[in-house]
């Protein structure tokens, strides 16, 4: 053996036992001790891959991520060829956040090692973790093919799947991963969650019970059951879950949110706003729950207007101003006639209302002068988003992007108009709006009020909706009033016959609510029950009530009014076509406030039943003023509660001229859809138009 050999089995002999020091200094809790030996075991022998892996795994094991990235790079320097190395290099980096170097090391590991099934599948996970999910299902399929039994390949394939609202193959790849593992809670979470999105809430609620069962002390778990509880309108049920995974876990701000949303939903709005409010106080900026307690508010009947826009400007001052430095330059050429693009942003381009108000615009935009983006935040699919996106030029699903990236893309777009479609309403995107990704930026249809945002720059709305110089003061945007109404709404396929009054049989007159039974609060049943007493040959039927707590809590409030429970009867949320044909057994709709009813109205109109609105002096409060004045019928609007009552009342008083009037109300609505359509999208785009001359002409004066 020569001089050479001998140092070098010396090096090792010396790295070995510091290792071999350094791992029991480690067993005993010795950590200070334990990192030097593993140092100097490094030191003593710089070509070892052995000791450089132990102190990377020490490392690991200590959550020093960077520390354990500085020993297991050296290991690809030493053995570039060593796809283990790589690929614990990989995990380094994953640990420390650093995505895209990840994705890079494993990627080197599966050049050099095809069959790598683990390295294929933690790359996926990384491109995943950068929002690159399109790139990561090849890595996912590749890790299947090679390990068909990996249980947790196929839940993360399924993960990735829902997020680009492939939810068919979703369903499918967490069925194989509970086939696998049938005790796979997360598995069983996340499919319950999966089908609570797509409103199977038998089958969500049968998996996340099991999840529960399973895994009883998991408060994302309890937090998931209670949503499709809540969702199934069984609320007492839905508060026991969100209560327990806030034992389960303190703080846990996404299940007080939820407290908060049921709450609201059982008629308690001042519980609801203490518990969204405490949820805030935990998490100051987070954006989502900002928005549940901004529209709780709405429906609020004692904060004044003031207060309800100083709390959007607080959303402002939590989310938006963060950012407000980092707003870009826009470069969108400044030439005021040219074709326009805009960017439609929505979690509702579905079977939602939203729907109902957009398709008619997207149908008749002008594709000569505008061209249409739209960014879909929902991972459902169903047939009104396949018929959404033949409308227009791009179709960018977005709910797998973060606010960053999606506004990074708004931007490569080149969007010259962003039109957001949600407002404070679920699956909005307003903290995208709110990095100011397009040079105007516009608010539309899905929410009566305010954004809050300094970023949103016009809200489109009509001179019903918002009177001028009303509620001017109480947006942070400019209000673009459309002349003639700023709602086109198609009156559904499937309507059935509206057929005749139900009162002229003699057997008395039904009166309905079909509204979401949040907005009838004790006020609104007070105002009822005073026409209710003035007829007593009326009895009221109220929609989308499910739950007995509920129920007995609204038929207290109607015996303060002196009302017999006899004359209340409730319905469960219904499917479309038996909605719209429980019409049929109505005579007279009764709008509450001060948040008014929107597409339910609609829909009551195109089945004959009309409607009295109180006019507020709040946004959401005149909903039902402009949707009446826009058919006609401004004799139905009452400016107060007297004439309220008594406009039900002169209407329950000409049973005959009633009838009339439901003979007519779908054909104000339906022969002038087209027509009235193709008036809101072309004012509508002379609206953007304006709004784009301005926007040139600020930039010549730069």
């Amino acid at each position: 053996m020569n001089l050479r050999t001998h140092h070098r089995h010396k090096q090792r002999r010396t790295s070995v036992a510091l290792l071999e020091q350094a791992q029991r200094y480690a067993a005993a809790g010795k950590l200070l001790e334990a990192e030097q030996h593993f140092a100097r075991a490094v030191e003593a022998d710089q070509q070892s891959s052995l000791a450089l892996t132990e102190a990377g795994n020490f490392h690991f094991k200590q959550r020093q991520p960077e520390q354990a990235i500085k020993y297991l790079s050296r290991i690809t320097l030493i053995d570039p060829a060593n796809a283990v190395a790589w690929r614990n290099l990989g995990v380094g980096y994953s640990s420390a956040g650093d995505h895209e170097r990840a994705a890079s090391a494993f990627q080197h590991a599966t050049r050099l090692k095809a069959d790598y099934a683990v390295a294929h599948h933690a790359l996926a996970l990384s491109l995943v973790a950068l929002g690159r999910v399109l790139e990561a299902i090849p890595s996912f399929q590749k890790t299947i093919s090679l390990n068909p039994k990996d249980h947790d390949a196929f839940y993360n394939f399924a993960n990735a799947l829902v997020s680009i609202g492939e939810l068919q193959a979703a369903e499918s790849a967490f069925h194989v991963a509970l086939s696998l593992s049938p005790g796979f809670t997360n598995a069983h979470c996340n499919l319950g969650k999966l089908y609570y999105s797509i409103t199977e809430c038998e089958m969500a609620v049968r998996h996340l019970s099991q999840a529960v069962a399973l895994s009883p002390g998991s408060a994302v778990a309890h937090k998931n059951l209670g949503a499709a509880l809540q969702q199934q309108g069984r609320l007492s049920e839905a508060l026991a879950c969100y209560q327990s995974a806030c034992r389960i876990q303190p703080g846990f701000v996404e299940a007080l949110g939820n407290i908060g949303s049921v709450q609201l939903a059982m008629g308690d709005v001042a519980a609801a706003t203490a518990n969204y409010r405490e949820a805030l106080r935990l998490q100051p900026g987070h954006a989502t729950l900002w928005s549940d307690y901004l529209f709780c508010l709405q429906n609020d009947h004692n904060i004044s207007n003031e207060a309800l826009f100083a709390e959007h400007r607080k959303y402002a001052a939590a989310i938006e101003a963060p950012l407000r430095a980092r707003w870009p330059q826009h470069g969108n050429r400044a030439d005021p006639a040219r074709r326009l693009k805009i960017g439609y942003v929505s979690g509702d381009l579905r079977h939602h209302a939203v729907a109902f108000f957009l398709e008619p615009i997207l149908e008749f935009h002008s594709r000569e002068a505008f061209q249409l983006h739209v960014y879909s935040n929902h991972a459902q699919v169903d047939e009104v988003t396949k018929r959404l996106a033949g409308y227009v030029d791009a179709w960018t699903p977005c709910l797998h992007l973060s606010d960053e990236q999606l506004a990074r893309q708004i931007a490569a777009d080149g969007i010259d108009i962003l039109v957001d479609l949600s407002g404070h309403t679920a699956y909005n995107r307003l903290p995208v709006f709110a990095r100011k990704p397009a040079p105007i930026q516009v608010t539309y249809i899905g929410y009566a009020g305010t954004t809050g945002l300094d970023a949103m720059d016009y809200r489109i709305t009509d001179r019903w909706l918002d009177p001028v110089g009303m509620t001017d003061q109480l947006h942070s945007e400019t209000l673009v009033r459309i002349p003639r109404g700023n709602a086109a709404f198609q009156v559904a396929a499937c309507a059935p016959k509206v057929g005749q009054l139900p009162a002229m049989n003699g057997n008395g007159i039904t009166l309905a609510c079909l509204n979401n039974p949040r907005k009838i609060r004790q006020p609104v049943v007070a105002l009822w029950s005073r026409i209710l007493t003035r007829r007593p040959d009326a009895r009221l039927l109220l929609g989308s009530v499910s739950d007995d707590a509920v129920k007995t809590n609204l038929l207290a409030w109607f015996a303060e009014g002196g009302i017999d429970a006899g004359r209340i009867s409730f319905q469960p949320w219904m499917p479309l076509n038996d909605y719209l044909a429980l019409h049929q057994q109505i005579d007279l709709a009764l709008d509450p406030f001060p948040y008014n009813g929107g597409t339910t109205s609609l829909h009551s109109l195109s089945m004959g039943v009309p409607f009295v609105t109180l006019a507020g002096n709040r946004t959401v409060s005149r909903c039902g003023a402009t949707i009446l004045a826009t058919v006609g019928l401004d004799d139905w609007i009452a400016d107060n509660e007297e004439a309220y009552v008594q406009k039900a009342l002169g209407a329950m008083e000409d049973l005959p001229a009633l009838n009339v009037l439901r003979q007519s109300l779908r054909l104000r609505l339906r022969p002038a859809d087209d027509g009235r359509s193709k008036r809101v999208a072309t004012e509508v785009e002379d609206a953007y138009r304006a709004m784009w001359q301005r926007w040139c002409e600020s930039q010549a004066t730069q």
